[in-house]
């Protein structure tokens, strides 16, 4: 569980870093399953060594133990913390990146509440890539404010394929370059964790080739109106946001629960719970 100082942290900041979660050898087995799956994954080209940014779901038998961090309980006695009232896992999913981010919030709906927790596969500071956040940007009026920024677009985002990799920084479409943009840079090793809420400008930058991400996604049951209103205009924008994401990584769409997960072998009630919800949004 977070200490009060560490979610007295997270509420003000809306993020939050904890260091030497996962061993070096979970480490490795997820290194692993990255590998065998990337090797599968991959239909849309390369440019030369360099992959583009590749996206898979990790709730497969090809990937048993990366798919299990959702379910974790170190992972879930961190959403507990911030969520006491009840909350629902979402998604684990694994990403081979490259390139820029640019500056955006995975939500713009302000009585949304869902965080991301993420790990990075390889040590990571400003230079090559690491998460960059703007602290208390989750927060209003300041997340609507950020927007009246002009900041510069990325010319190679991994998802572009048209575009090159070089010229990442050019300043033809004007406005502030990401690493212009006051920001904490959150450097990581093998290992780490972070932990973000979905309305938080972040990006990166100086990213390098087949940079690896396991990206897990908790919303909060929503308690109120507003919060059930901002839920469902989420779930309807997320899940049009991963149908583009499968395409680029497949070709074509294709299921993000995989049946065994969703069979719940073991009765699992928190899975049951969680997979009831999904069906209810109709996720599957």
């Amino acid at each position: 569980m977070l200490s009060q100082s560490q979610l007295d942290y997270f509420n003000v900041f809306g993020v939050l870093i904890l260091r030497n979660v996962l061993s070096v050898e979970e480490v490795r087995n997820l290194n692993t399953e990255w590998d065998a799956k990337l090797a599968t994954t991959t239909d849309g080209g390369a440019q030369g060594e360099k992959k583009y940014i590749m996206s898979w779901p990790s709730f497969g038998p090809e990937t048993p133990f990366t798919g299990s961090l959702l379910e974790d309980p170190r992972v879930n006695e961190i959403v507990e913390s911030i969520y006491p009232d009840g909350f629902y896992g979402i998604s684990c999913n694994s990403s081979s990146k490259v390139g820029e981010t640019p500056w955006h919030p995975d939500s713009e709906f302000k009585n949304f509440h869902g965080i991301k927790v993420v790990t990075y596969l390889q040590k990571l500071n400003g230079d090559n890539g690491a998460l960059r956040v703007i602290p208390g940007s989750h927060r209003y009026p300041i997340h609507d404010e950020i927007r009246q920024i002009k900041m510069r677009k990325a010319e190679f985002d991994g998802v572009k394929r048209e575009k090159k990799v070089d010229g990442a920084n050019s300043e033809t479409n004007g406005g502030l370059a990401i690493c212009e943009v006051p920001a904490l840079i959150c450097a990581t090793n093998p290992g780490d964790i972070i932990v973000f809420d979905f309305r938080i400008w972040h990006a990166s930058t100086g990213g390098a080739y087949d940079r690896r991400l396991l990206s897990m996604i908790f919303m909060k049951q929503a308690v109120t109106p507003e919060e059930d209103d901002a839920v469902n205009k989420q779930v309807h924008f997320s899940k049009k946001i991963r149908a583009a994401r499968a395409k680029e990584s497949f070709g074509k769409r294709r299921s993000e629960y995989h049946p065994d997960w969703i069979a719940n072998p073991d009765n699992d009630p928190r899975r049951q719970r969680w997979i009831d919800w999904l069906k209810q949004k109709e996720y599957f």
